[in-house]
């Protein structure tokens, strides 16, 4: 599902609880390619990108992507020159995160062939993970020859919530005082996230608050 920044964070469902997790062990400079499905949902694009801001990970994506983003957001009705600042606001706080010379591997990828850039992005970048939620184009034996997976990001954010708690509480208190427009509270921020296919996250972050706040 595809969120746009003028639909983000409508309240209402409640945080639902879902399956364990094996732990992937994540480090701050381990480098993950972002999908344009995941970069162009502003619910989950903002939680991703304050947690590599809090350098929990690095980020990783191609002139090709943000290019793909572009196209997905104009289809949904966002301003030119709102997604013109968005853009230029995620190059300019990371401006290591794109990935140049992978055009040359493109054709010799064999996952599915809209998406082989982002493939060929991740071996060039040395990406570990690709955040996606298109698993089916990128098919395990395409992938393994470069020891790269996929995972989605609502198991993405949980791995990055079990392996630094409080950072990830950081995050949250960040996206709570920076949502003004309208201002968001902690529960209209988990609701969003439910209702944009993170519901495991969401569930995982309301027990890690409880923890930090209320058992002491």
């Amino acid at each position: 599902m595809i969120d746009p920044p003028e639909q983000v964070n409508s309240s209402g469902a409640q945080a639902a609880n879902t399956r364990r997790r094996p732990h992937r062990a994540l480090i701050t400079a381990f480098p993950v390619v972002l999908d344009a499905c995941v970069l162009s949902n502003s619910t989950i694009r903002d939680f991703i990108l304050w947690a590599a801001h809090h350098a929990l990970f690095r980020p990783l994506w191609s002139k090709d992507l943000l290019d793909e983003v572009r196209s997905t957001l104009t289809k949904f009705g966002v301003p030119t020159p709102r997604i013109d600042y968005m853009i230029e606001q995620m190059t300019t706080a990371f401006p290591e995160a794109v990935v140049v010379g992978y055009e040359s591997i493109i054709p010799v990828m064999t996952n599915q062939e809209k998406d082989r850039h982002v493939l060929a992005a991740a071996v060039i970048g040395k990406g570990q993970l690709i955040v996606t939620e298109n698993h089916r184009d990128f098919p395990p034996a395409s992938l393994t020859p470069y020891q790269i997976e996929t995972v989605g990001p609502d198991d993405f954010l949980c791995d990055l919530l079990d392996v630094d708690r409080e950072r990830m509480l950081e995050v949250l208190m960040a996206l709570a005082k920076t949502r003004k427009f309208p201002p968001k509270t902690i529960d209209d921020i988990l609701s969003a996230l439910v209702e944009n296919r993170c519901p495991g996250f969401a569930s995982d972050l309301q027990a890690a608050i409880e923890t930090e706040y209320h058992d002491s």
